[in-house]
């Protein structure tokens, strides 16, 4: 029994030892496939295409960025630009308000003015009329104390 365990572990250990070679060899043959790839022009154009393909990929993203952006700001200043002509027209409303107020302002002190003058037209008028009338008064009572 004991030769049997000590054989089991000398296979044990001959298999683990096979394993190793082996694996060692499959890593040396596998680097020399890698390293005469990497020389090859096929890799070559290979890693050529990926470059080219994932600098386009980038210049797209920054094309996409950049139209974004822009769209962006464009929408940023026509809001921008509207915002301003609402002020204007709020600002052109206010200013036409105010023209009609004083508009109306004068209009109404010119009636005042206008009725002022006819009262004092017509005050003027009533002392001429008297004023006329005690001239014709003084006339007819002189020319009844003369004649």
């Amino acid at each position: 029994m004991l030769n049997s365990r000590a054989s089991l572990k000398e296979q044990r250990i001959v298999d683990e030892e096979v394993i190793r070679r082996f694996d060692d060899r499959i890593k040396e043959l596998l680097e020399e496939k890698v390293s005469v790839y990497c020389e090859s022009s096929e890799f070559k154009t290979f890693l050529d295409e990926m470059k080219k393909r994932k600098r386009e990929e980038m210049l797209s993203k920054i094309d996409q960025d950049i139209r974004a952006e822009r769209e962006a700001m464009l929408a940023l200043e026509r809001e921008k630009a509207e915002a301003a002509a609402e002020e204007q027209r709020k600002l052109d409303e206010v200013l036409e308000e105010n023209r009609r107020k004083v508009e109306e302002q004068r209009r109404l002190e010119m009636e005042e003015k206008a009725r002022q003058d006819e009262q004092k037209l017509m005050q003027i008028q009533r002392r001429q009329q008297q004023e006329e009338e005690a001239e014709r008064r003084r006339v007819v009572s002189v020319g009844r104390e003369g004649g």
